[in-house]
């Protein structure tokens, strides 16, 4: 699938926000994730956060994944959870049972 941010209007804007969002992680690498599935410890359930989709966790869009530079962290990106305010939703390496990057194309 090719790279995209939800409600871009086109890929310039998309880039500027997609390195506004990283620049305010600090710690992210350069991997453009689409899709991870992971399971939640707590709650004892599956989960999947896919970009452009709702995030059933807090109803609100995907707009990115990210993974940790060097570490074993995911970052999935809602508008109120790591885009416009609050920190991203942290996701443990462990707890991820699969993923799938955007076509690097």
């Amino acid at each position: 699938m090719k790279w995209f941010l939800p409600a871009a209007k086109d890929e310039e804007q998309a880039s500027r926000i997609y390195q506004a969002i990283k620049d305010n992680l600090k710690d992210s690498d350069d991997r453009r994730i689409s899709r991870i599935t992971y399971h939640e410890p707590r709650a004892g359930k599956m989960h999947s956060a896919e970009v452009g989709k709702t995030l059933p966790l807090n109803g609100e869009t995907v707009i990115a994944i990210l993974h940790q530079r060097g570490g074993s962290l995911y970052y999935v990106c809602t508008a109120n959870r790591g885009v416009v305010r609050g920190g991203a939703i942290l996701v443990g390496e462990d707890e991820v049972s699969s993923f799938e990057d955007f076509d690097t194309e």
